[in-house]
């Protein structure tokens, strides 16, 4: 459960507005994508602000970067992503052709580490 900053009602998370005042709580993840379901989600801000991370959605994968990545990309599908080798560079995940996943504000290198491993747990079940 997440508690509105607004009226201090708890909620939910994935929402995109407030159930009770009706503001807006996810203006912050610029991709957020509207109608997805989503499986998991994973802000990677050091202050859990939710500007960077990542959603592994019913129709593939989005992310919001910090503005030094190589693409201004933030989504694969699943069919692109079978597609791709993924490969973790310390503090990044990079899916190839300039898609990176910016991990650094994990802070630890366990959870990058688990989140490398989950990638490629899912690229191994997307090509069978």
């Amino acid at each position: 459960m997440v508690t509105c900053k607004y009226c201090g009602v708890s909620y939910e998370a994935f929402r995109s507005t407030c159930p009770s005042c009706g503001a807006p709580l996810r203006k912050s993840f610029r991709v957020f994508p509207n109608g997805k379901e989503i499986f998991l989600y994973c802000d990677t801000t050091p202050f859990r602000t939710g500007k960077e991370g990542f959603l592994i959605c019913e129709d593939g994968v989005y992310w919001q970067n910090s503005w030094t990545t190589p693409t201004s990309r933030n989504f694969i599908n699943w069919d692109m992503l079978k597609k791709r080798e993924i490969v973790r560079k310390h503090y990044d995940l990079d899916l190839g052709k300039g898609d990176v996943i910016e991990m650094a504000g994990l802070g630890s290198n366990d959870l990058r580490e688990s989140v490398a491993k989950l990638f490629k747990h899912i690229h191994d079940a997307l090509n069978g």
